[in-house]
């Protein structure tokens, strides 16, 4: 299905939908965590672009992604783990740039498990893609997209191409626009090529 939106995007159709549901069942896993909040959490996927106009930021499969991952970190090392508690405060400062903002979590720290350190590299790579700054996002997704002890490593290289998609998407200088969309092309081919989750059945 990603594969599919941003040949549709290369193309010039928008790879993203909205979907509330995705957020609702995010939330609603978060709050098997944490329990109930004072305060209600609410996350926007929309951001500004210019003065006026607006787009889907975070899609829908960046929550599913995060809702799987949490159940999987809850499931493996449980829901009072203080560093499973880590990893969901990073994830909220992740989506608070979904609609506004620049804030990264901080990383992990040398003590901290491995699982997490690695996770936290992806949490950062997305909370700047999130914030628009493409070309440190891109540079942190290549270095996950090399790192074979990453379980994000096939994610990572496939979010290379979808930054370059991304900020092509937002340009408003055509012949900027065009280098991107060549660029992300070639790098999606070269997935293609590699095999593996982004493979052509």
């Amino acid at each position: 299905d990603e594969q599919r939106e941003l040949v549709e995007a290369l193309k010039g159709k928008a790879p993203e939908e909205d979907d509330d549901t995705a957020i609702k069942a995010w939330i609603a896993a978060r709050k098997e965590v944490i329990g109930e909040e004072k305060e209600k959490l609410s996350i926007y996927d929309q951001r500004r672009n210019g003065s006026f106009d607006f787009f889907p930021n975070c899609t829908k499969n960046a929550f599913e992604v995060a809702t799987q991952t949490l159940k999987d970190r809850v499931a493996t090392y449980g829901a009072t783990d203080p560093n499973v508690r880590n990893w969901l405060q990073a994830q909220d400062v992740v989506f608070k740039n979904c609609a506004e903002g620049a804030e990264s979590p901080g990383t992990a720290g040398a003590g901290s498990p491995r699982w997490l350190q690695k996770d936290r590299d992806y949490q950062i790579a997305a909370a700047l893609f999130y914030s628009l700054n493409f070309k440190d996002a891109r540079a942190r997704f290549q270095a996950i997209s090399e790192d074979v002890d990453s379980v994000w490593q096939e994610t990572a290289g496939y979010l290379v191409a979808r930054t370059l998609v991304r900020e092509a998407s937002l340009s408003r200088d055509e012949k900027i626009k065009k280098t991107l969309y060549e660029q992300a092309e070639s790098t999606l081919l070269t997935l293609i090529a590699r095999g593996g989750e982004f493979q052509i059945a």
